[in-house]
């Protein structure tokens, strides 16, 4: 990165975007962490940081300040990099549900390149599955979900921002409708445009 992809374009309570980050959703380019990370989830580095611990006591130690055990919806954003270091070329969202009702909590699994194929991300999602499932004490299974699939190389990331706001809605609002109806594949194609939009407001401020 050269000095100017580190100027902060903006700095909104403990939330920094930089101008490498605002870039991208001006391309057609992967939408990177720093997205997904406003979310109300675990972020990309905590998900990747619980992947490459082993021991369960020091994973334990790390998310017991995020009280997850006493959470309903717990958002898992998966990049499908084995390693270390910084990469991964697709991001998919993991979801732990527990439910008030009659079925018991669970591990869901939204990908909209509907790659169950992908080697990387099928170990990635495996690995995670199991250690949140022994924290958590829900079934180890992945349920495979739909979603709408996207349609390009590079949207992923706004795939999975999208998909967390449907399952949001679905899940903590008790919306009863699929996460295809929730959200349509309009909103998916505006929604780039409209973070762009929501950064400029911001900034401005």
């Amino acid at each position: 990165m050269c000095d100017d992809d580190w100027q902060i374009v903006l700095s909104y309570h403990d939330a920094i975007i930089r101008q490498s980050d605002y870039r991208i959703l001006q391309s057609r380019q992967w939408i990177n962490d720093k997205y997904s990370n406003q979310l109300l989830c675990l972020s990309p580095s905590l998900t990747q940081l619980i992947k490459m611990t082993d021991s369960m006591d020091e994973i334990q130690a790390i998310l017991q300040p995020l009280e997850i055990q006493q959470r309903k919806l717990i958002l898992i954003p998966m990049n499908d990099n084995l390693s270390y270091d910084y990469g991964g070329s697709h991001w998919s969202l993991l979801v732990f549900i527990n439910d008030d009702g009659d079925d018991q909590s669970r591990l869901e699994y939204y990908d909209s390149a509907n790659q169950e194929q992908h080697k990387e991300m099928m170990i990635n999602i495996k690995i995670i599955g199991s250690k949140l499932s022994q924290l958590l004490s829900c079934d180890p299974d992945i349920h495979f979900k739909q979603c709408h699939p996207q349609e390009d190389g590079y949207n992923c990331g706004i795939h999975l921002i999208c998909n967390s706001n449907a399952i949001c809605q679905k899940y903590l609002n008790n919306d009863q409708r699929s996460i295809t109806t929730i959200i349509t594949n309009e909103q998916i194609r505006s929604f780039r445009i409209e973070l762009i939009d929501i950064i400029d407001r911001l900034k401005s401020k």
